[in-house]
């Protein structure tokens, strides 16, 4: 696999080493699925980019998950990805939608009202609607407290 895709770790893009078919040697690898992450068909089983770019800096696949650091799944350059549990990438994920709400961490705008969860033993974990942000960090906090 190696010899058929070059990597630039400091912009995260895969290149095709060489022709394939209709795809030249130079152009870029893979597409961008729906859910935001880059990945690339290669010997009839599709990677994710981001696992894949630890495997071509490393030489090793990744032990847990690949958080991407800033927050964007396509940015899959080296300095952006981190591997990391299960469970810091979810917490991190929270965190991150957290700040772009202008919300607490574990709150979310749900109707007429707010949502709470939390990250339990590894999984995503629905508290509750409650009336204020404040209610509903409180209760992310028992919960998280609790564990």
């Amino acid at each position: 696999m190696i010899d058929l895709l070059s990597y630039d770790p400091l912009t995260g893009v895969f290149l095709w080493a060489r022709d394939r078919g209709r795809i030249k040697a130079g152009s870029v690898a893979g597409s961008t699925r729906p859910d935001g992450y880059h990945s690339i068909y290669v010997q009839g089983k599709r990677y994710l980019a981001h696992r894949l770019a630890w495997y071509f800096t490393y030489g090793k696949w990744p032990e847990g998950e690949i958080d991407h650091v800033d927050g964007n799944k396509s940015n899959n350059a080296i300095s952006n990805l981190e591997d990391v549990s299960g469970r810091e990438n979810v917490r991190r994920g929270m965190e991150r939608y957290g700040k772009k709400s202008g919300l607490p961490v574990g709150v979310a705008n749900h109707y007429n009202g707010f949502r709470a969860d939390a990250c339990i033993n590894g999984k995503p974990t629905y508290l509750g609607k409650f009336d204020t942000p404040e209610q509903a960090h409180q209760a992310y906090l028992e919960a998280i407290n609790a564990r």
